[in-house]
């Protein structure tokens, strides 16, 4: 089902709010999106607007808070709807109220059977079983809402954070800093939009250096003479997501420009639509096209950046339409006519299905970066008890199995999963029958 723009601006919203409350709660953010969008009625509704409730929770013995009075329907018979008037929680804003939606369902053990489920139809029917509701289509409705929305991208998100942006940064082996082009016109229209895939581009100029398109100087990037960057009111409509390109020393490096969920100006229209509308956008700079060291450098430097921003959003670059070049997006009429990443790519042996494999390879590998070495005078001299004493265990994956799960049986706590994580470098929650994982000792 597609989404007006209101629509997809509140999911943008509700759904980084839902998705950061679940990697502090274990509650599925999905689910938490899907409440809001129903009991707040998008965003429209008078509790809504005049007392900041986006979940309808009810003002009981328990709540000191401010209180909002407002007729509601209530199903107590199963079959019919009465009217009647309730005092509501009120808020000072959506960010206090989705707060106040996790602390109501992990303080209380009615709700027990929805903290750290991860199967969004299971944990629907769990909050409708508890009480929250006494609609009798509740959890149904919610599944169709997560269903028609695609809402379940938010749990990615959500698993995400196992590892901190930066933390992922390193992971993949990627120099990532950030510079939002704040004063660039893109970011004031303040449009948002659900990424659904990638577009690579490169920027056809034979400049390899950041400073011309990022700025202004951050002491890393040097400065710009000719003060052209486009971190500024521009002529046309142009802004990405990210640069990838040499510092002034050099070295290579992204930098983001926009907040992902952004729409950018990157790609153009074409008959069958604007890709900007749910592709992430980024340039590669260009050089003369003939250095294979500079060529590689940047290539690699996309791939990292391809496997944060898929490893973030949950998205798979081998299926259809995720991960393109500008090219493509041409060839598939959602784009304006440019032969980017492509023209550049063959020079040196490379394609973009090459480049999908590769984002793809790594994911599956999860290869960390390696950690820097400690400097020696203050390395630990602590020599452990046991030595010989393992630190993890070996588990084979059981059909059913999740992170969470395997964390809170083996660990006592499903919240433990991110240990997992990190002990066996994984980038996304997918796991799979007969893979074997090793297990911190408790």
């Amino acid at each position: 089902m597609s989404a007006t723009q209101a629509q997809q601006d509140f999911i943008a919203r509700v759904g980084a709010l839902a998705a950061a409350d679940m990697k502090r709660s274990g509650v599925l953010a999905s689910l938490t999106l899907a409440q809001a969008i129903l009991e707040s009625g998008w965003g429209m509704s008078a509790l809504t607007v005049k007392a900041n409730a986006l979940f309808g929770i009810k003002a009981d013995s328990h709540w000191s808070g401010r209180v909002y009075s407002s007729s509601t329907k209530e199903c107590y018979d199963g079959v019919n709807f009465t009217t009647v008037t309730a005092l509501f929680r009120a808020y000072d804003s959506w960010e206090h109220s989705a707060a106040d939606h996790s602390a109501f369902l992990t303080g209380s053990t009615r709700y027990a059977a929805v903290i750290g489920e991860r199967d969004y139809e299971k944990a629907c029917g769990a909050i409708h079983k508890a009480g929250y509701a006494t609609d009798p289509g509740y959890a149904t409705k919610l599944i169709s809402l997560i269903e028609a929305y695609g809402l379940t991208l938010f749990d990615s998100m959500g698993e995400f954070d196992g590892f901190s942006e930066e933390e992922q940064s390193k992971r993949q082996r990627i120099n990532l800093h950030k510079l939002i082009f704040v004063n660039n016109d893109c970011y004031k229209a303040g449009r948002t939009i659900i990424p659904k895939g990638i577009l690579v581009h490169s920027t056809g100029a034979n400049n390899p250096f950041l400073k011309r398109y990022v700025g202004p100087d951050d002491g890393l990037l040097g400065k710009n003479v000719y003060v052209n960057h486009w971190n500024r009111p521009m002529d046309r409509q142009v802004c990405v997501h990210a640069f990838i390109g040499k510092l002034e020393d050099g070295s290579v490096a992204t930098y983001q420009t926009l907040p992902w969920n952004m729409r950018g100006w990157h790609s153009g229209s074409g008959p069958k639509g604007n890709g900007n509308d749910t592709l992430i956008g980024f340039e590669i700079c260009e050089d003369g096209l003939t250095n294979a060291a500079y060529f590689q450098s940047v290539f690699n430097e996309a791939v990292g950046l391809c496997v944060y921003l898929c490893a973030m959003f949950g998205l798979n670059p081998m299926r259809d339409g995720v991960l393109l070049g500008h090219y493509e997006a041409y060839l598939r009429g959602i784009a304006s006519n440019h032969a980017d990443p492509g023209h550049w790519f063959k020079k040196f042996g490379e394609s973009m299905e090459g480049f999908r494999a590769a984002v793809k390879r790594r994911m599956d590998t999860g290869i960390p970066a390696p950690p820097e070495p400690m400097p020696e005078s203050k390395a630990p001299t602590r020599t452990p008890v046991n030595p010989e004493a393992p630190d993890h265990e070996v588990y084979t994956v059981a059909k059913g199995d999740s992170l969470w799960k395997i964390a809170a049986e083996k660990l006592g706590s499903g919240v433990r999963c991110v240990e997992i994580k990190k002990l066996n470098a994984l980038i996304s929650d997918t796991i799979y029958a007969g893979q074997k994982l090793k297990i911190p000792m408790k």
